[in-house]
């Protein structure tokens, strides 16, 4: 009996039509995006209905358009480097399956619950058309710009999965892939379009990029340069079928092992460079075992704080670019405020991905089992573990608290407008204080997600769900309903303290139940949680 057309993909089609994720996929995309446009149409009451409606639409298509670019990382990034890192990939290819059969089989397992919150996400876009002040042809444009955005990403993201053995190292590629075609790439060729103007006639680095696509799909940069739009949407949608091919091509030759002394280059290099050689990695591993033994296992790298290090000098490099370029006034709240935001979602986002990353994969492979058969205690594996992230973070985000206290200062500071300055003063110390208690609860949560989740990236999405945007979905719906209440009755002469006062509330008060919970579980359960069996490992 010959195999039917694509074998995997109709598999995995089925197996999925029977999974509830399936269907809360697309539920839980639908409320959260409700959530937003509840939110920020109630903040916005008394606008103009156009500029609540475009506001409205500008809002959910960058947030579709986020949620569809970061879809590949979540989905797609470790999908076959997961295979390759359990030894399965090659049983495949014992069979007559084909690249392409692997290739689409992964691609559909995976990022079919990401398709259907997109599924879910598109007709909440045509609500702004309903108010007025959105056209027809930018809610059409805009669908088309999310749902090809999401192709390219998936299909990058497996692009690099096939080329990497390791989840991690997978992550990070394609999150750097995602960022050069995204960000880097525009931001280089406009810079050199400036000195190279011939540059400036073909703009081929603008037209990969998924956000000038999404910034040509609104109608005043539509009607100027209509062709913009469409060269964009088409080269990033045959991007998106380059490296599908390309994952498909590599796949069958990448799994092989290679003979002993082949793996010489830059890959060695780079490995003697991460652990040391000789004697500089013999004495690191002296000095962690002496400390821990599972602090050692967590920190073999010894470039993992240099890492850190370097995303704080790149940014700081970038603000100070930016600065010379633009010439904001760098005492801004505006400023501070944005530049807060955009570092604690780097340093947050890293942090949780280290918290989950090691227990989880040794986990999986069957290494921390292997740990807890020797004399140490749970507290031990968990001490290593807190030491492995000190080294790592506690320096570098030490620093980024020292900067936000010079924020603190500077908002504090009697010259600054005396109307903002008792509520930035507030919202700078609830700020510092909520950065320290959301590490706290990410440990913790992250220790607890990565013995109960099989994948390191599904332990660290639902990390980061539970500590960082649980606390703004409640607060959120907390504003909806004060705002109601303040439409039918007498408003209060600072509102904006309250409004301080309960994302606060909210914010600490889940660190704190996540913390008492997530904690108690592990201590309590950590033996039980590590040995249990990982169900469906290895499955395609």
């Amino acid at each position: 009996m010959t195999l039917s057309f694509l074998p995997i993909v109709a598999r995995e089609l089925r197996v999925a039509s029977r999974k509830k994720a399936t269907f809360l996929a697309r539920c839980s995309a639908v409320v959260i995006v409700f959530i937003i446009g509840a939110w920020l149409f109630l903040m916005m009451s008394f606008a103009p209905p156009a500029m609540i409606s475009m506001a409205l639409f500008r809002v959910l298509s960058g947030a579709g358009l986020f949620y569809a670019l970061m879809s590949g990382v979540h989905f797609t990034a470790g999908a076959i480097a997961q295979e390759k890192s359990d030894g399965t990939l090659g049983l495949l290819f014992l069979t007559d399956l084909k690249g392409y059969d692997v290739v689409l089989g992964k691609l559909f397992a995976t990022s079919l619950n990401a398709f259907y919150g997109l599924l879910g996400m598109l007709p909440m876009l045509a609500v702004p058309l309903l108010i007025g002040g959105v056209t027809l042809g930018e809610v059409s444009r805009m669908s088309l710009v999310v749902v090809n955005a999401m192709l390219f990403s998936l299909t990058a993201c497996l692009f690099v999965s096939s080329m990497c053995a390791s989840v991690r190292r997978a992550t990070g590629y394609a999150l750097l892939l995602l960022g050069f075609f995204t960000v880097i790439l525009p931001t280089v060729g406009e810079s050199l379009a400036d000195e190279f103007p011939v540059l400036s006639e073909l703009p081929l680095y603008l037209s990969v990029s998924p956000f000038y696509a999404f910034l040509k799909a609104f109608d005043g940069a539509y009607r100027v340069d209509p062709g913009a739009f469409w060269k964009s949407v088409g080269m990033v949608h045959a991007l998106a079928w380059i490296f599908l091919v390309a994952a498909s091509r590599i796949t069958p030759r990448s799994w092989q092992d290679k003979p002993v002394g082949v793996k010489v280059g830059f890959r060695a290099k780079l490995a003697g460079i991460t652990y040391g050689k000789g004697e500089r990695r013999e004495k690191h591993r002296r000095e962690l075992l002496a400390v821990n033994p599972f602090y050692w296992l967590s920190s073999r790298s010894l470039t993992k704080p240099a890492q850190v290090w370097a995303l704080l000098i790149v940014f700081a490099a970038v603000w100070f670019a930016t600065w010379a370029d633009s010439g904001f006034d760098p005492a801004d709240t505006g400023v501070h405020i944005m530049t807060a935001l955009l570092l604690n979602i780097l340093l947050k986002g890293w942090f949780t991905n280290e918290c989950t990353r090691q227990i989880s994969e040794d986990r999986r492979n069957g290494a921390l089992e292997l740990v807890l058969s020797t004399p140490l205690s749970v507290k031990d594996i968990l001490q290593g573990q807190r030491l492995a992230l000190q080294r790592q973070f506690l320096a570098p985000m030490t620093l980024v608290l020292l900067v936000y206290m010079l924020f603190w200062y500077v908002a504090a500071n009697p010259t600054s407008n005396s109307g903002e300055r008792g509520v930035m003063v507030w919202l700078w110390g609830l700020g510092i204080t909520i950065f320290v208690a959301d590490i706290i609860a990410i440990f913790w949560v992250g220790i607890y997600m990565a013995l109960k989740i099989k994948r390191p990236q599904q332990a660290s999405s639902a990390t980061s769900t539970v500590v960082l945007v649980l606390p703004w979905v409640l607060f959120a719906g907390a504003m909806i309903f004060v705002v109601n209440q303040f439409s039918m009755m007498r408003s209060p002469s600072h509102p904006e303290y309250m409004i301080l006062g309960a994302w606060a509330l909210t914010a600490l008060g889940v660190d704190a139940a996540a913390i008492a919970i997530a904690r108690r579980c592990v201590l309590d359960n950590f033996r039980r949680m590590a040995t249990a069996a990982t169900p469906g490992r290895g499955r395609t």
